[in-house]
C-alpha cells in the first residue's frame, strides 16, 4: 500500500471509530455527573468502568442517595474534599423553624455539561449511499446538550437534576427537564433503612439496579411495551404506549437497605400511559424487594467495607442478587 493510500485508510478508520463512539454515546443515556468527581476530588473511575456503566462502588453510591459509602455510615460531609460554605450554625437546629436550618453549599457552582450526537456514514458503493446521495450525514453531530446539577444540602438531603436541550434537524430548539428530584436519606431508624426520594425520578427497572448498573440486563434487555402485549395496534385501548424501565416519571419512592444486604422500594408515580388527555390521568404503584450475597454490600459498607474487591478489575465481583418486582397501573 502506498503512503497516500495508507494515510487515507487510517483517516477513514479514525472517522469510522469516531462515528461509532458518537453513536454509542447517543444510544446510552447519560449517567455520569462530573460534579461528584469535583465534590469528592476523585476519579470518575471510582464509580464507573466504561462510561456510563457503574461499578459496584458506584452502584452503592447511587443507592446511598448519592453519598459516599463510608465506615461512619455514609456521612456525606466526612467524604467531601471540596471547599464548602456553611449556611448557619449547628445550634440553629434547636430554634428551627424560627431560624434557618444549618446547611452548606460548595463554593464552586455544582454544574456539569455534556453533549452527544451521532455521525451517520454511508459506505461508498452501498445501497444506503446511493439512496442518500452522500457519504456523511452531519445533521445529528450535535444531538443533545445536557446540563447536570447535583450535590448535597446536608448529610441527609441530596439532589440530582438533568436538563436536556435538543434540536432535531430544522426543528426549533427544545428543552426537557429529564430528572429533578430531592433525596431525603436516613429519615428515621438505622442508617439507610428509610429514605424518601421525590420529584422527577428515573423510571423503575425490572431489577433493583439503576440504569447502566447491571451488566446482564442494562440497556441490552429490550424494552417491553406492556400495551403491546395485550392489545393489537388497531385497538382503541392501544392509543397510549407504556414501556417499562424507559424514560422518567414524576412521583415518589420510599426505599431502604437493611443489614447491608436486603433492600426494598415502594413507589407511587404518575401514569406512563394516558389515553385521550394531554395530562396524565392516573397513578401507578410498584414494589420491589431484593437481597445480595457476596461482593460489595448494597450500601458499600458492612462486612466487605467500601472498597471495590479488585482495583484493577472494578467491574468484577463474586456476587448474586435476587430481586422480586411488581408493577400495577
Amino acid at each position: 500500500m502506498t503512503p497516500v493510500r495508507r494515510r487515507g485508510a487510517g483517516i477513514l478508520l479514525a472517522v469510522i471509530c469516531a462515528a461509532l463512539l458518537a453513536t454509542f454515546a447517543k444510544i446510552r443515556e447519560a449517567g455520569a455527573v462530573p460534579s461528584f468527581a469535583r465534590k469528592y476530588q476523585t476519579s470518575c473511575l471510582t464509580c464507573h468502568t466504561v462510561y456510563p456503566v457503574l461499578n459496584p462502588f458506584g452502584e452503592a453510591f447511587r443507592r446511598n442517595g448519592y453519598r459516599f459509602p463510608s465506615e461512619s455510615g455514609s456521612v456525606d460531609s466526612d467524604a467531601v474534599k471540596s471547599s464548602m460554605i456553611a449556611l448557619g450554625q449547628e445550634e440553629y437546629k434547636k430554634t428551627f423553624p424560627a431560624s434557618v436550618w444549618p446547611s452548606n453549599i460548595p463554593d464552586a457552582i455544582p454544574l456539569s455539561v455534556m453533549f452527544n450526537g451521532a455521525l451517520t456514514m454511508n459506505i461508498p458503493g452501498s445501497d444506503a449511499h446511493d439512496a442518500a446521495g452522500n457519504t456523511f450525514t452531519w445533521g445529528g453531530l450535535l444531538g443533545e446538550f445536557h446540563i447536570f446539577g447535583a450535590g448535597a444540602l446536608s448529610d441527609t438531603l441530596t439532589y440530582m437534576t438533568q436538563l436536556t436541550i435538543t434540536q432535531d434537524g430544522g426543528n426549533p430548539i427544545s428543552g426537557d427537564v429529564e430528572t429533578a428530584y430531592l433525596l431525603w436519606n436516613d429519615i428515621v431508624g438505622p442508617k439507610h433503612a428509610i429514605n424518601l426520594w421525590i420529584g422527577r425520578l428515573f423510571a423503575p427497572q425490572l431489577t433493583s439496579f439503576g440504569l447502566h448498573s447491571d451488566y446482564l440486563s442494562d440497556t441490552r434487555m429490550p424494552g417491553v411495551s406492556v400495551i403491546g402485549l395485550y392489545n393489537s395496534s388497531t385497538s382503541v385501548n392501544s392509543v397510549g404506549s407504556f414501556t417499562l424501565g424507559q424514560g422518567h416519571t414524576d412521583g415518589m419512592e420510599l426505599n431502604g437497605i437493611i443489614k447491608h444486604r436486603f433492600d426494598y422500594a415502594l413507589g407511587w408515580v404518575a401514569s406512563s400511559n394516558a389515553i385521550g388527555l394531554n395530562a396524565l390521568n392516573a397513578e401507578d404503584v410498584y414494589a420491589h424487594v431484593g437481597i445480595k450475597s457476596g461482593g460489595v454490600a448494597l450500601d458499600g459498607e458492612g462486612k466487605y467495607g467500601s472498597n471495590v474487591p479488585d482495583a484493577a478489575k472494578p467491574w468484577a465481583e463474586k456476587a448474586i442478587t435476587l430481586d422480586a418486582f411488581g408493577y400495577h397501573g
